[in-house]
């Protein structure tokens, strides 16, 4: 077995290793807390008397679980142990690995998010003009995300409740947020800008047009 994992390595490939310069660096420590052993040498520990090939699911599953409850490690080096699990068994064993039930998953660690200061956003702001500071003025004062504004559409702004419905957010529900009171002027300027390029170009095309093929006609983009 040890053969047809060296020969399955072999044929994938592998990025080039950098050459070392100077002293090389001590060998990093084990991932995996109390210097748990290699996955080859794991799984026996835990099923000595079964060779990988009779063992399956359930034999994972556990490995699996015990990484996360008695090892305590994260959630990557519990991926990282899953995926040299089925490339031990698709590529060596030659098998596909099924339903692997209920297994405990590490946890994630927490992190609190970066949150600007007012300071730093009236910064970033200053050094905006144009369509981008419109855009960063909406992401911060609406509270929208990148690909919300740039999916708003004219149709959920709502001027006179000073609000913004949201489509598809996260989740893939809809929300109705905010418009700030500031942003009212620039954005109504912007549509009216919008508003006359599409009717130029409207009629640009129109003087192509015949009485088979009449001309659009334009719409409002504007919402009071």
């Amino acid at each position: 077995m040890v053969r047809r994992r060296a020969r399955s390595a072999a044929h994938r490939p592998q990025a080039p290793r950098p050459v070392p310069r100077g002293d090389p660096r001590p060998p990093p420590e084990s991932p995996y807390r109390g210097g748990v052993p290699p996955l080859d040498q794991a799984l026996p520990l835990l099923h000595p008397l079964r060779h990988p090939q009779e063992r399956g699911e359930p034999e994972i599953n556990a490995f699996l679980s015990h990484l996360a409850v008695q090892e305590r490690v994260s959630a990557s080096t519990q991926n990282q142990a899953l995926s040299a699990l089925l490339f031990l068994y698709r590529q060596v064993i030659g098998r596909e690995v099924g339903e692997l039930g209920e297994v405990i998953r590490a946890r994630k660690p927490k992190r609190l998010p970066v949150v600007m200061t007012r300071a730093e956003v009236k910064a970033v702001l200053a050094n905006l003009s144009g369509n981008k500071w419109l855009m960063a003025a909406l992401l911060y004062g609406a509270g929208l995300r990148l690909m919300e504004c740039l999916r708003l559409r004219v149709q959920d702004i709502d001027f006179s409740q000073n609000e913004i419905l949201v489509r598809d957010g996260k989740g893939a529900k809809d929300r109705v947020t905010l418009l700030p009171e500031s942003l009212k002027a620039p954005l109504q300027e912007h549509l009216k800008r919008v508003q006359a390029v599409h009717e130029r170009d409207l009629a640009e095309r129109c003087q192509n047009h015949d009485d088979l093929h009449p001309c659009p006609q334009p719409r409002s983009v504007g919402r009071s």
